[in-house]
């Protein structure tokens, strides 16, 4: 029989049937949906760590534009990314697009989301936003879940042309998405295919999680530079970019 580890429930609430759940456990801090999915996590002893093996995943994006001047976030959760960023790229101003302002709430209140004029969080629909926004962004990450899964409305084609759209010239999206059903998977990178000139993937390597990059250019990934500037952001963040720069697959290029 395997070890019980003790909780103690911070906060929950459930409102339009939705639950927000904030849990201690085993000395870090998680943000639950109603079961047992860890959305976000907070090291309680580390508070400025990446812990989630998918977060650090997607921080890896950063290593496509270490100068990213915009970026937006789809989905906040505990908003561990958009803190991270905020800390370790200060040239960075960030926008966060969340849909429920209740989870906005938790993330300033028991996660310590920093309010800052650089990190601007708006509750809002995500996919209104896209269609409706007209600045541009160096790097949109992605990252829109709820308690059964991936938003639905963020992984229509649609979505993902507004996506593009929103980038800049050589811009990227980093997106978080459900890898653990094989035909849903390649369904997936068949749309972000339709859309982006270049593709690449990096497999999380826990549970089913695989980030998406998507690049707006046709140029390929310069990995020599990327192979230069990853010491160096590992250096300056305290956070070890290379195993994450060394999963980095292409999965192939724009089907006309």
């Amino acid at each position: 029989m395997g070890i019980i580890h003790p909780e103690n429930k911070l906060y929950e609430r459930t409102k339009k049937g939705r639950t927000i759940q904030v849990v201690d456990r085993r000395g870090r801090r998680e943000l639950r949906f109603g079961n047992r999915v860890v959305q976000s996590a907070l090291n309680l002893n580390n508070p400025d760590s990446l812990i989630l093996s998918y977060t650090q995943a997607m921080a890896a994006g950063m290593l496509l534009n270490p100068l990213a001047a915009r970026i937006l976030h789809i989905g906040l959760g505990g908003g561990s990314l958009p803190a991270f960023i905020y800390r370790n790229f200060p040239q960075a101003w960030q926008v966060v697009v969340e849909l429920d302002p209740e989870v906005i709430e938790t993330a300033y209140r028991f996660f310590g989301l920093p309010l800052h004029p650089r990190l601007k969080v708006l509750a809002a629909d995500g996919g209104d936003y896209l269609s409706q926004c007209r600045d541009a962004f160096d790097l949109i990450f992605l990252d829109a879940y709820l308690a059964e899964g991936p938003a639905a409305a963020m992984e229509h084609q649609t979505t993902l042309g507004n996506i593009r759209d929103r980038l800049t010239a050589d811009g990227w999206l980093i997106n978080n998405i459900w890898g653990g059903e094989p035909l849903k998977m390649e369904w997936m990178v068949s749309r972000h295919l339709a859309v982006f000139p270049r593709l690449y993937s990096i497999s999380v390597g826990t549970g089913a999680n695989v980030i998406l990059l998507g690049g707006k250019s046709p140029t390929p990934l310069n990995r020599p530079r990327m192979a230069e500037q990853e010491p160096l952001l590992s250096r300056k963040s305290g956070f070890d970019f290379s195993p994450w720069a060394s999963r980095i697959q292409s999965m192939g290029k724009l089907i006309p």
